[in-house]
């Protein structure tokens, strides 16, 4: 007899499926192992033998629903073991529809198959584990109908689709970040070939993204540049990043374009480089004023060699309105680029880190799905990433708009700005017993939601920032600077405070000065701070130390 080895089959010390249904003797899979071994015959598994050894959660239902069955992955799913016989429609005893209202347990999936007897399917419900985590599941329920057309129970397979969930919000969040860019955002191939090309692309370079998905990407270089593009491939290819990258484009229509470029490498949760993001903008009205510039020195040097005193002086004037523009231009461009590479580092590294651990983590589960503590630390750890990088492109968002020039300036009233910034944070203020002292605050011109953001900003930090019951006061104050009318408004608070010398570095996007375990956030928020109150040509100032709070001193022109 040739020798084969079996798992080993445990003897169940007591079947609590009730009499009326049918039994499978204790022995039974001990005989078929013994039956197998004597005879060199496959064993015949039961029904119940081969649900248990499935990934997936499955549970059965008598006609009154109540559990007759269930497998392991159905109790590592509930959190729970759910007793036999006695508790009724689902192993899970909160669960809630998918908009968070409470769903009795006689109205889940299973209890309508029943009811109804009929199958139900794509309808998601919400599943609280005794441990308080709640889980996101998919059930296919169909009832048993015997041939008098009786339903006699029910069977449901549960589809846990949290982690799917939360991967599709985070791709929508980041696919209006980069809809919502001034600046041509496009993906590519490592062969050149376009895989993305958001809307502004479409405006700058005049190609709709059907007109480009799918075609190389030499179709916008000109012919005396074709060569650049191999080149950038090459040392895509090595893992480099290009910043600022200037060169010329051509539209559709056939107009030449000077175009600033920051390409960075995209990699697959692997680490291996699969592509590239490239950011565009379009510089030509620079350049443009750069060349004028050049032809006005020109003319100032052609005008001092011909001692052309009065043309001299002309042109000077010239010279100095274009470099004050250049300077100007310069200065704004200096500071978009600042934050286009603050953009490019976000989309290559901040944004793509927390999806690169939920790929990991995602490929860990498959890897150990009999493992209920491993794939539990595993889930644990790709809801805390996805929740991280869903902070994360929010308020990048909300920084980024702030480009946006749409926005009107309009007479606001800062004291209805307070009491929505007030109304927003009531709860937070009740749970912190927090007290918010302020005098009567001015109306001035500025955009109202901006404003509103730089009020829930301070406070938020306020209230985030203390260790004892938050106590903040706002003051106003109106100033006169050469005929010129200012407020001054000072946010204080009893926080635990900093120290003075990081007084300006707080105002830097992504920059903290405190542990993010102990005190959530992104670094964001003075950030968008102090371009708000840029935005309204005032100045925002802190003044600080270890423990003593902080202060905050705004100001702004009350007529822009």
């Amino acid at each position: 007899m040739k020798s084969k080895e079996m798992p080993q089959l445990k003897r169940p010390n007591s079947d609590p499926r009730p009499s009326s249904l049918p039994r499978t003797s204790p022995d039974s899979g001990n005989e078929q192992l013994i039956h197998f071994l004597e005879t060199d015959t496959p064993p015949t598994y039961t029904a119940q033998q081969l649900i248990q050894a499935l990934p997936a959660a499955i549970y059965t239902c008598d006609a009154n629903g109540f559990i007759l069955s269930y497998n392991k992955a159905a109790a590592a799913l509930w959190g729970r073991e759910p007793e036999i016989g006695k508790e009724a429609w689902c192993g899970s005893p909160i669960i809630y529809t998918m908009d968070g209202k409470a769903l009795a347990l006689d109205q889940c999936p299973m209890a309508i198959a029943i009811k109804e007897g009929r199958e139900i399917q794509d309808t998601p419900i919400i599943i609280e584990r005794p441990d308080g985590k709640r889980r996101i599941i998919m059930p296919h329920s169909k009832p048993f109908i015997n041939t008098a057309g009786k339903v006699t129970g029910a069977v449901n397979m549960l589809v846990d689709i949290t982690e799917q969930k939360t991967v599709e919000e985070s791709n929508g969040h980041f696919a209006a970040i980069v809809e919502s860019s001034d600046d041509a955002i496009i993906s590519k191939t490592l062969d050149g070939i376009v895989t993305s090309w958001n809307n502004s692309a479409e405006r700058i370079f005049g190609y709709t993204a059907q007109e480009m998905i799918g075609v190389s990407i030499t179709k916008i270089v000109p012919p005396n540049r074709l060569d650049e593009e191999p080149a950038i491939l090459k040392r895509l290819k090595r893992g480099e990043r290009i910043d600022h990258f200037e060169t010329k484009r051509i539209t559709k229509d056939g107009r030449l374009l000077d175009i600033s470029l920051s390409i960075s490498p995209v990699k697959n949760s692997k680490g291996i480089i699969i592509g590239a993001s490239k950011i565009a903008r379009d510089i030509t009205a620079q350049k443009r004023v750069e060349q004028q510039i050049k032809e006005s020195e020109e003319r100032l040097r052609l005008a001092i060699e011909g001692e052309q005193r009065k043309a001299k002086e002309e042109l000077e004037k010239t010279v100095l309105a274009r470099t004050n523009e250049l300077l100007s231009t310069n200065s704004a461009l200096e500071k978009s680029n600042h934050e286009l590479e603050q953009f490019a580092y976000i989309a290559s590294h901040d944004l793509q880190e927390p999806l690169r651990k939920i790929q990991t983590f995602a490929d860990m589960v498959k890897d150990h799905l009999h493992d209920s503590q491993l794939t539990e630390k595993y889930f644990t750890r790709i809801y805390s990433s996805a929740k991280r990088m869903s902070t994360l492109i929010n308020d990048v968002l909300n920084y980024s708009r702030l480009t946006k020039t749409g926005e009107q300036f309009q007479k606001t009233d800062l004291n209805k700005v307070l009491k929505d910034v007030l109304f927003d944070y009531e709860l937070l203020i009740e749970q912190k017993q927090a007290t918010v002292l302020h005098t009567d605050l001015p109306t001035l011109k500025g955009i109202p939601l901006q404003l509103h953001q730089l009020f829930a900003n301070l406070i938020s930090n306020s209230l985030k920032f203390s260790e004892n019951k938050p106590v903040i006061n706002i003051t106003s104050t109106m100033l006169l600077e050469e005929e010129r009318e200012y407020v001054k408004l000072v946010f204080s608070d009893n926080g635990i405070g900093f120290e003075q010398q990081y007084a300006e570095q707080i105002f830097i996007i992504f920059q903290r000065l405190n542990n993010m375990r102990t005190y959530s956030g992104t670094g964001i928020g003075l950030a968008l701070c102090k371009k708000i109150v840029d935005h309204h040509d005032g100045i925002i100032t802190a003044k600080s130390a270890p423990g003593m709070g902080a202060t905050f001193t705004i100001i702004l022109p009350v007529n822009h």
